[in-house]
């Protein structure tokens, strides 16, 4: 194979790119390339030949040529792979061909995204709790955004906001914050621990370099950063840093493992099994246990998760030490973690702040250090990493975090929504009132007064109200009444159908949203649009609804 390209060659300029053989995933490991044989070349203005080797093994070879001597010549650079002898396997990959100038002291903006951290957890947030001391230091000389917001309680839907300034609806059809800063010149890496973070759900998208091992310890990601950023020394960085120890199971070292926490209670210890554990191993000891010994449960859950939270303390912020005051680092999370605040535990299945308000602290030069108590969402990190990085971007839902004076973020309502677990549902938040719909339910919430979301005050159809009209200017869409359909079984043993009809027709029918594609339920509708039927299947693990 062979490609070509026509450029100028800027001032100082070199070509890097790395070159790897790599079989197909479903290749027999036995049988492999007998090499491939890769030649570089110039023809334009002149014949030079930059390289010309055979790969034999699937090694990464990482590549960088001269370019000076063509500086401000439009040249045409020519890359062919042929084969030794026999062409099978010979997948000979370049990764991210780049000619560029080096630069002495590059730009650097470091994206560190903590999964599962509830702002609360940190001591610059109000923790007693000694979780993160080191951070709380490093924020002194940073901007704290104290009511920060994500839009959605999960992962997926959130980190598509962290990267594109718009709702996920509109996932693909936005442009994203690395694709914009690549075409400026910057490289871009996501050093990803999380499957949702896969390119399977299309994260790795756009970035220059994207590595994703699920459930790595935050020492391992640092690692990595650090070998990009040696790697890349000499261009601006844009990086997506991930750390996913807040996560269950809680992997804590050893040397962490009773700095909070001590022993599980007795009563748990044969289900909460070894050091690691799941929601449905704590659910099933909560079971277990008396009231007293469930207490002690949760109460061990809880400081395995602060146990977490100090070992990146004492990993991250060394990293963050590395950088300069032309440097920025945004410290943010996608979402928190339910400790049964509300009688539920873990996330993606509510819309209360210890799950959906998140830490976000900015440090970066256009951000004056400080306490910033205006409502924002992940909505405005993209135009906020943008404008660190005087990268002109498409316009964006979300607002530039350095332009706090030129937006009206207390009157900007926010939507929050997006379930993984439960029944469908939705949140609004304008001027400190919370308003919640789900499962055929409203509530309501003053957070000014009620910051614990302890008393709903629904009873006040004003608020009802003033919730509703919040959720469409956010979403952009009419809030309407309407009608809910499921199958009040968690496991239904036998195919059950519904059928509606209405002489007049039916203004919009669709089926509940399935993140986990593991419901099984079907709408099919007459021609005439009269009437409709919904069917759920036996033995389907997830309630799911439909609504008209």
């Amino acid at each position: 194979s062979s490609i070509s390209y026509k450029l100028i060659v800027p001032l100082n300029g070199v070509l890097t790119t790395d070159a790897q053989i790599i079989p197909p995933e479903a290749a027999d490991p036995a049988k492999y390339s007998d090499g491939v044989r890769l030649k570089i070349w110039i023809d334009q203005p002149s014949n030079t030949v930059l390289f010309d080797e055979i790969f034999h093994s699937q090694d990464q070879h990482k590549l960088r040529f001269d370019l000076q001597q063509y500086a401000s010549q439009e040249i045409t650079l020519h890359f062919k792979s042929f084969p030794v002898n026999d062409t099978s396997f010979d997948y000979l990959f370049l990764a991210e061909p780049v000619v560029y100038s080096p630069q002495e002291n590059p730009e650097r903006i470091i994206m560190v995204f903590i999964d599962t951290l509830r702002a609360d957890a940190m001591g610059i947030y109000g923790y007693e709790r000694q979780t993160t001391p080191r951070l709380d230091t490093w924020a002194k000389d940073a901007g704290v955004f104290t009511q920060a917001r994500s839009i959605a309680p999960w992962t997926l839907p959130s980190a598509r906001t962290m990267v594109t300034g718009y709702v996920p609806e509109k996932w693909k059809k936005v442009p994203t914050l690395q694709q914009q800063f690549a075409t400026n010149g910057w490289s871009t890496v996501f050093l990803a621990g999380n499957i949702y973070l896969s390119s399977t759900f299309g994260l790795a998208d756009d970035w220059g370099e994207h590595r994703c091992i699920n459930w790595p310890r935050v020492d391992v990601q640092i690692e990595r950063a650090y070998d990009y950023m040696e790697e890349h020394s000499d261009r601006p960085i844009l990086m997506m840093l991930h750390i996913m120890d807040m996560h269950l199971p809680y992997t804590e070292p050893s040397s962490y493992r009773y700095l909070f926490a001590g022993e599980p209670p007795k009563e748990a210890q044969d289900v909460l099994l070894g050091d690691a554990f799941n929601r449905s191993q704590v659910l099933k000891a909560i079971r277990k246990g008396s009231k007293e010994e469930q207490e002690q449960t949760k109460e061990y859950v809880r400081d395995r998760y602060d146990n977490n939270l100090r070992y990146i303390d004492d990993a991250l912020t060394p990293f963050l030490k590395n950088f300069t005051k032309t440097d920025s680092i945004f410290i943010f999370a996608d979402h928190g973690e339910e400790f049964w605040d509300h009688d539920d535990f873990e996330h993606g299945h509510t819309f209360f702040d210890e799950v959906v308000r998140v830490p976000f602290i900015a440090k970066t030069p256009d951000i004056e250090p400080g306490v910033y108590d205006h409502p924002i969402s992940l909505l405005d990190l993209t135009p906020t990493v943008a404008y660190a990085g005087n990268v002109s971007i498409a316009s964006t839902e979300g607002w530039a975090l350095q332009e706090l004076e030129s937006h009206d973020f207390y009157s900007r309502p926010q939507a929050i929504g997006r379930v993984l677990y439960g029944e469908d549902g939705w949140a609004s938040l304008y001027r400190g009132e919370k308003y919640i719909t789900r499962a055929g339910k409203e509530e309501s919430y003053n957070l000014n007064k009620d910051p614990g979301e302890t008393k709903d005050v629904s009873d006040d159809s004003d608020n009802i109200l003033r919730g509703r009209a919040a959720l469409s200017e956010a979403l952009d869409t009419p809030v309407k009444e309407g009608f809910r359909l499921y199958v009040n079984k968690s496991r239904i043993s036998k195919t059950t159908t519904v059928k509606i009809s209405s002489p007049s027709g039916f203004e919009d029918i669709w089926q509940g949203s399935d993140p986990t594609q593991r419901a099984k339920h079907k709408i099919t509708e007459s021609k005439d649009g009269t009437n409709f039927e919904a069917k759920w299947y036996s033995k389907q693990s997830r309630k799911r609804e439909v609504f008209f």
